[in-house]
This record gives structure tokens, C-alpha cells and sequence, in this order.
């Protein structure tokens, strides 16, 4: 939880976690990451109390564990991978002992699931295209002048995720490319509902980008110069 949708949900970080914390139904159980600022965990364990629920707090180390293997790139999806193991142990115990799901340790002594593969769209989505010096995308596997440009796709859409996005871009492409050193252009919109973050924003992408393409999308949210 962090400042995002101001202007319909609140301008403070405990005003807004008070809304989010609104969707939290009776005799339920509710799992968020300790990695939720303080006063936020205090709000959700208030409305847990308060609505009798069942309040699980998942730990996330400040290391990922190397037991995980998750690539540097993915390390944005640490906590999001460490909370759905914890939701599907929880069902798997608990609400559907006889389902089919397979939940696999990664060794006999780790309580970590192996995950086979795991994506989430438009969160540090990465491919490649081919591009050739010229200037043209080209899509041959087998032109040796091609070079292989890779593209990350983000959805980050608050100064928080923002920030997270970009420090993870610096430390991949500037701070531990093995080869020449990358050079990061990125292509940045938003909405004008982020009007009250877009400051954060801007000041992220710009530290961290070697070069900043500003674009403007045809929809009637769009922000405007």
C-alpha cells in the first residue's frame, strides 16, 4: 500500500490503507507482506480485529533466498512470490486438503514452493527484438548485423512502484552489465489521475534513464503537457 488514487481514496498513507482495508471481510483471512510500512500493518490488523479475521503477516527477508532462484529481474516479484506461497499453503491445508494442487518444496527441509515458472504481465516484462544499426526492427534470426535489442515493459503506475522499477532497471543495466555498459531510453506516459505523484515520478525515470521519451496517449485520461 502506498500513495496512490489521492483524490478519491485519501492524501495521507493511513487514510488510504483505512480504504484498502475496507475490502476485508468478516471470518476471513487476510495476508499482507511485512514489508507494508508500520502504521500500515497497524490499520489492517485493527480492521482484522474489528471484523474478526484472521491476520497472517508474511515475512520477506531483505535477501532473497537463494533457495528461490529468482533471476535478478524478478527480484520486483520477491514479495508477490513469498505472499502466494503463503495464501496457497494456507488453502491447500486448510480450505481444499483434497484438490489436486501440487505444492512441491524446493528441498525437504525448505518451506519455500518450487514454482516451475511463474509471469506477471506487464511487471518487468522483458523480450527482445532484433534491430538492425540502420535503424529498422527486423524480425531474422539470422541477419549477423542485427543486434538484439531488449525492451522491459512496466505497468508501475505510483511513485512507489516507480521508484522500485527504476532503481531495478539502474542496478541491472548500469550497476551489473557485464558487457559495455548498457544505455536505458525509456518511454514514459501516464494518466492525469496521477497528477498528485507525478512528480516522483518524473524525478525517478529521469535519474535513471540515460534518455527520456515523454509520450502522450490518445484517451480522454490522458496527461496533458
Amino acid at each position: 500500500i502506498s500513495l496512490d488514487h489521492q483524490a478519491m481514496l485519501g492524501y495521507t498513507i493511513e487514510e488510504i490503507a483505512r480504504q484498502k482495508a475496507g475490502a476485508i471481510k468478516r471470518h476471513s483471512h487476510v495476508f499482507t507482506c511485512s514489508t507494508q510500512l508500520p502504521e500500515v500493518l497497524e490499520i489492517i490488523l485493527q480492521e482484522c480485529d474489528l471484523m474478526n479475521a484472521i491476520y497472517h503477516e508474511v515475512a520477506v527477508p531483505s535477501a532473497i533466498p537463494a533457495v528461490l532462484d529468482v533471476p535478478s529481474k524478478n527480484s520486483i516479484m520477491h514479495e508477490n512470490q513469498l505472499l502466494a506461497i503463503a495464501v496457497l499453503t494456507h488453502l491447500k491445508h486448510t480450505t481444499y486438503p483434497d484438490s489436486a494442487l501440487q505444492l512441491t518444496p524446493m528441498t525437504t527441509a525448505s518451506p519455500y514452493l518450487k514454482f516451475d515458472a511463474f509471469f506477471w504481465p506487464c511487471r518487468f516484462e522483458s523480450f527482445h527484438i532484433n534491430f538492425h544499426p540502420s535503424g529498422s526492427a527486423s524480425t531474422s534470426t539470422n541477419n549477423n548485423t542485427d543486434r538484439k535489442l531488449e525492451v522491459i515493459l512496466d505497468g508501475c503506475h505510483n511513485g512507489d512502484s516507480v521508484h522500485k522499477c527504476m532503481t531495478l532497471i539502474d542496478e541491472v543495466y548500469h550497476k551489473t552489465t557485464q558487457e559495455k555498459q548498457s544505455i536505458v531510453y525509456t518511454v514514459f506516459g501516464m494518466g492525469k489521475e496521477k497528477e498528485d505523484c507525478v512528480r516522483e515520478m518524473v524525478r525517478d525515470v529521469v535519474q535513471f534513464s540515460d534518455f527520456v521519451v515523454l509520450v502522450e496517449a490518445d484517451h480522454f485520461k490522458k496527461m496533458g503537457k
